[in-house]
């Protein structure tokens, strides 16, 4: 961007009080506010205004405080300042007619200046802040607040952490110890939200900005008690509202009503009161009688079911709140201890810590005051009252009757959106109406030329674009208008060009638009368009990626700008994939997974069926590697083979930026040993927490160098960035959705409180339409937008709808009044490929253990124990060893000897595929299978099960057909007594049902003998502990069946237990299930299914009639032979087994503890 040349005097009054525009005029005392609109040259202001300090006050550079909010606007304003220094004092020694025009204005000022201070006072001030330039204190909030905490207050962090592992870690804490003391309530509140995770989400910005925990709040049983009750006032007039509510031949009401009220009265008949934490609000509108008046009872039952929901409403919001009150105070509390005991520290940690110091220690506020003399601040409008509040108790407010410091503001309201972040826009409002505030306006665009400008004033320039008139565009002039020629419209300005397309998705359409007009150079400025010279932004991360996918296809590469880490990258996946193959202790699939990436270049497909030739080779250049690796070094190594692997992933279609991202990592490797599994270690610590700090400015965004590359970012990382060329293919919706947003009063303690949803709404409204602004002013000669005529986008047509009925229509009127500065034009491509998504669709279900001091036991601990022979107490163990090979098991001998695998066509092309591996591949088809049969099988599915496993020899390549075949009869097989798999309904089974029993305390030996009293001696051989337990049992079973009100544990079994037919029936079965200790397994998966229904079904639960038993399904055997029943095993489970065990587990032995 050229620096301004001039700015104009006369600027729009801003509520009366006494304005600027030159930074000539800026004040160097007091509080002052600077208002910029985009592009008209902000921080060629605040550079300048520094400068001014310098030479005016002759204030040391080390004593004038400038702050922003990210670590590259910090290095860009040293820069900045550096070469402003340079530059000024280099025009000290030139004539008026040998100095640039560019340079004009400064030269000017500083002749005034050596006027009125000496030429040689200038000079000297000059010299010393240029050769002191590297003691310029330009810091980001955290930086400033963590040096002065360490300066002087000795607060030195051993380690630093996210804020939001930290309160994920907490909340999942919290979370544990509600599944214990909250499982026999009602409402319990671990039951509002579905996963720890979202209720950590939802804390995070309060999280952010508490200073203090928030006030306790009132214990709510009664009004539970009395929500309860009102229910069974309800459930009193079943009859009724089941005849002539929910019937829908002879209904009063709506459907939508009738759909609540049938909820309601399942959730009453049912005991599932936690349901109704979860149903959403009753629409009142719903209830419009239709029909006739109803009589007083229909009357007396509608609106009791009106006002039981709105009191549950009512009861969840207080719910959530002492829900999000338990949570907060838990994490405060958890974080002031890892902050005394450990010095672990977060960000947000310095900010808060901060504030309370500069309020309540006078002596550390005098000091940190005696450091700096002066502050600007950049970007204010992304600043928080908590900030604002640090700076005003060090360098002063507007009230302040005799100020003797300067606390410079710069920032642009209509730029604010950062709300996610905790940006608070009231507060730059807020100060921008304080008395005693001196306010400027910047209004002359350096950036872009004049149709542009002219074109941003238009879209924007009416009182309601921004959702306020506080907010409303002061209209820019542009300081230049550099040529700029358009072939397909020679004779219009072409400021905005609107795309339209008729079909296909918008992403495809832009890098389409933009390969053809490259290839026909339809744009020529100062020299014709380039890839580097056009920037495509988007709204989300997602559309990043498939719009670098969608110019890769098309022979352009792009260079990413989003704010996320390298580490996240395909690369960094494909680097990691590569080590753990090239490690010397790796499994064998790993291996061959390490062929699929770009470094060894297999293509996927050919993975599963590898000729032995091409195996032994890629074998032999995988140990090539290793020792080029012990010979070089893993970096050097990987810098040697870098090109050729840009090469290959270029060919597989993952763009240019793969090449990039490689090589920032090699960077960040640089230090790692000459091993592997050394790099390996080192990526794993680049992504812990605590590193974050130390590779803050590598680790901020993935790195775009590429040359000749066009530019994709999302809107909120192009911020502060411009380009000569903007695509925007995805402008969307103006997001106006309800949301609950939480917040903590102002009151001591603060109280949480819900905002209002009219306000909410609309600061979310607001926001995307400032998102608009910043999207449609980082273009310097022109922006094009895509628009389909099947989507159009409706936060455009908000953003005019003071001006016209929609976008289209102010398109219109604009180019009546404007003469070729908004021009729209059809594109209907040939043909547009539409990349798919590559993501797996077998995703694996990862289940956080309990955290410490609980212990935690397994069927996998506790067999491995037994095992070992030295059972001390339950401990986390590796994955269960329950797919072993089992010794055959003899035939009788007048048995015929039928050798399944020579005469089953299936079964002989597996018969080298044995162990854990193979069986967690048959285990993640058969989910995909019951997920999603619409889908199954495909090949992705079958590669990413495999590969991505462990203990698969590379040289075995599963035959794709058997294995279709193995599984087609385990899902056709008719069951014992039950439907075969595939005919089950989606609501009659839950595949991996996943566990953690809570254990109150109880002795291995009580268990065991109970076990051997109910006729399981062989379970209770497991079992030799005298000590005590307490924690969890926790465990996953394969799937879960309901039938005829029956529910069943199943277990999927792929051991290999002979070549015979006899070796799969009841009998060989029996002992293949006491041998691998399978009926200790079933009984507690049992157990599990158990108190899960004791939970749901409530007093409905009847364990003697509803516990159907235990069916485990021994896959190479199903459906062979005449046997319907072969490869089957199944076992009823005592009901009251069950309940002595739970019992058991609930039983507290205090003085064993």
């Amino acid at each position: 961007m050229n620096p301004p040349s001039d700015q104009t005097a006369a600027t729009p009054d801003l509520g009366g009080a006494p304005t600027f525009s030159r930074w000539q005029d800026f004040p160097l005392i007091g509080a002052v506010l600077l208002e910029a609109n985009a592009g008209t040259g902000k921080t060629h202001a605040l550079v300048h205004w520094v400068l001014r300090l310098l030479i005016e006050q002759a204030t040391p550079i080390e004593q004038i405080l400038v702050v922003t909010f990210t670590e590259r606007a910090c290095q860009e304003l040293r820069d900045r300042l550096t070469r402003l220094l340079e530059q000024a004092e280099t025009l000290l020694d030139l004539s008026a007619a040998e100095c640039p025009e560019s340079h004009r204005e400064l030269a000017e000022y500083l002749a005034e200046r050596g006027a009125e201070l000496g030429g040689t006072t200038l000079r000297l001030r000059l010299q010393l802040a240029r050769q002191s330039a590297d003691l310029a204190q330009v810091r980001t909030i955290h930086g400033f607040c963590q040096q002065a905490l360490a300066t002087f207050a000795d607060l030195r962090p051993e380690r630093l952490q996210s804020l939001p592992s930290l309160l994920l870690e907490s909340v999942r804490h919290t979370w544990r110890q509600l599944l214990i003391s909250e499982q026999h309530k009602p409402l319990p509140l671990h039951a509002l939200y579905q996963m720890p995770e979202a209720l950590a989400a939802e804390l995070a910005p309060l999280a952010e900005q508490m200073l203090q925990p928030p006030a306790a709040i009132a214990d709510l049983d009664g009004e539970i008690d009395q929500l309860l009750a009102h229910a069974e006032a309800i459930n009193a007039h079943r009859e009724w509202l089941e005849t002539n509510a929910l019937n829908a031949k002879g209904a009063i009401i709506k459907s939508g009503a009738r759909n609540a009220i049938a909820d309601l009265l399942q959730i009453f008949g049912m005991g599932e009161w936690h349901r109704l934490l979860t149903l959403k609000p009753i629409d009142r509108d719903d209830f419009f009688i239709q029909k006739a008046k109803p009589e007083v009872q229909q009357s007396t039952a509608l609106l009791a079911v009106l006002r039981f929901d709105a009191e549950r409403i009512a009861l969840i919001e207080r719910l959530r709140a002492a829900l999000l009150q338990r949570a907060l105070t838990a994490f405060f509390a958890e974080r002031e201890q890892s902050r005394d005991r450990d010095r672990v520290y977060c960000f947000a940690d310095f900010i808060n810590l901060m504030c309370l110091r500069v309020q309540q220690d006078a002596r550390f506020r005098g000091a940190v005051a005696a450091q700096y003399r002066h502050c600007l601040i950049d970007e204010f409008q992304d600043t928080d009252q908590r900030q604002l509040d640090i700076f005003q108790s060090l360098f002063g407010s507007p009230s302040d009757a005799t100020p003797t410091r300067l606390l410079g503001m710069i920032g642009d309201p209509k730029q604010s959106i950062y709300r996610f972040r905790g940006a608070d826009l009231d507060v730059y409002l807020r100060q921008r109406d304080q008395a005693g505030l001196r306010r400027g306006q910047l209004s002359k665009n350096h950036r872009s030329r004049r149709a542009v400008v002219q074109a941003v004033n238009r879209v924007f320039g009416h009182e309601q674009a921004f959702l306020a008139a506080t907010l409303r565009l002061k209209p820019s002039d542009a300081a230049r208008n550099p040529a700029w020629h358009d072939r397909q419209h020679p004779d219009a300005e072409a400021a905005l060009v609107q795309v339209e397309i008729d079909r296909g998705d918008p992403l495809e359409a832009a890098a389409e638009w933009l390969s053809q007009t490259l290839q026909q150079q339809r744009f020529v400025g100062q020299q014709p368009l380039r890839a580097l010279d056009c920037a495509i932004l988007v709204r989300r991360n997602e559309d990043a990626e498939a719009i670098v996918r969608a110019l890769a296809a098309r022979g352009l590469a792009a260079n990413v700008r989003k704010r996320s880490s390298v580490l996240e990258s395909p690369a960094a996946a494909d680097l990691e994939c590569l080590l753990q193959g090239l490690d010397a202790k790796t499994e064998p699939a790993r291996r061959r997974a390490a062929w699929t990436t770009p470094w060894l270049g297999l293509d996927a497909a050919q993975c599963f069926n590898v000729p032995e030739p091409l195996a032994q080779a890629m074998l032999q250049r995988m140990r090539t590697w290793q020792e080029r690796i012990a010979r070089d070094g893993l970096c050097s190594a990987l810098a040697e083979a870098l090109p050729l692997a840009s090469a290959e992933a270029l060919r597989m279609g993952m763009g240019a930026q793969w090449q990039v991202d490689s090589e920032h990592l090699l960077g960040l490797l640089a230090t790692s040993s000459a091993s592997a599994a050394a790099g390996l270690q080192a990526l794993a610590l680049l992504r812990l927490d605590g590193v974050e700090d130390q590779f803050s400015e590598a680790l901020a965004s993935r790195p775009a160098s590429l040359p000749d590359a066009v530019t994709v970012s999302t809107i909120h990382a192009a911020k502060g960035l411009e380009f000569p060329v903007v695509l925007l293919p995805a402008m969307g919706k103006e997001t106006g959705q309800r949301r609950d947003v939480w917040q903590l009063s102002a009151q001591v303690p603060p109280r949480l409180q819900l905002a209002e949803e009219a306000d909410t709404t609309f600061a979310m409204r607001a926001e995307t339409r400032r998102m608009a602004y910043v999207a449609l002013t980082r273009a310097s000669m022109m922006n094009v937008l895509f628009q389909s005529t099947g989507s159009p986008s409706t936060l455009l047509d908000a953003v005019v709808e003071g001006q016209a009925t929609n976008w289209q229509h102010f398109l219109e009127l604009a180019e009546q009044e404007t003469a070729g500065l908004f021009v729209r034009e059809t594109f209907s491509p040939q043909q547009l490929t539409r990349q798919v998504a590559t993501l797996g669709d077998l995703q694996a279900r990862d289940r956080q253990p309990p955290m410490p001091p609980w212990q935690i036991a397994s069927f996998s601990s506790l067999l491995g124990r037994h095992r070992a022979n030295s059972l001390t107490g339950p401990q986390v163990e590796g994955p269960a060893d329950d797919e072993r090979d089992e010794p055959t098991l003899q035939a009788a001998d007048d048995e015929p000897i039928v050798d399944i695998e020579a005469d089953d066509p299936v079964l002989a092309e597996l018969a080298g595929a044995r162990g854990t591996a193979f069986g967690d591949v048959v285990h993640r088809l058969l989910e995909a299978a019951l997920l999603r049969p619409e889908r199954w099988p495909s090949e992705r599915q079958f590669r990413e099960a495999e590969a991505r496993l462990d203990g698969i020899d590379p040289l075995l390549a599963l035959p794709r057909a058997a294995l279709h075949g193995l599984l087609q009869r385990v899902l056709q097989t008719p069951l014992a007594g039950l439907p075969a798999l595939a005919a089950l309904r989606a609501d009659q089974f839950a595949v991996e049902f996943g566990f953690d029993l809570r254990v109150a305390g109880f002795r291995a030996g009580a268990l065991a003998d109970l076990l051997r009293q109910h006729g399981y001696p062989d379970a209770a051989e497991v079992l030799h502990s005298t000590g005590t337990w307490q924690g969890f049992l926790t465990g996953s079973a394969d799937l879960l069946i309901e039938h005829d009100g029956r529910y069943y544990v199943c277990d999927y079994k792929t051991n290999w237990l002979g070549p015979k037919l006899l070796d799969y029936r009841s009998e060989s079965l029996a002992d293949a299930m006491r041998a691998g200790h399978y009926r200790l397994q079933y009984v507690l998966y049992a157990l599990a299914l158990h108190r899960h229904l004791e939970q749901r079904l409530g007093a409905h639960y009847r364990p003697h009639e509803q516990i159907g038993g235990a069916l485990y399904l021994f896959v190479r055997a199903l459906g062979l032979g005449t046997d319907p029943l072969l490869g089957q095993f199944m076992a009823p489970v005592s009901a009251d087994l069950l309940i002595a065990l739970s019992a058991l587990l609930d039983a507290e032995t205090p003085d064993d503890r």
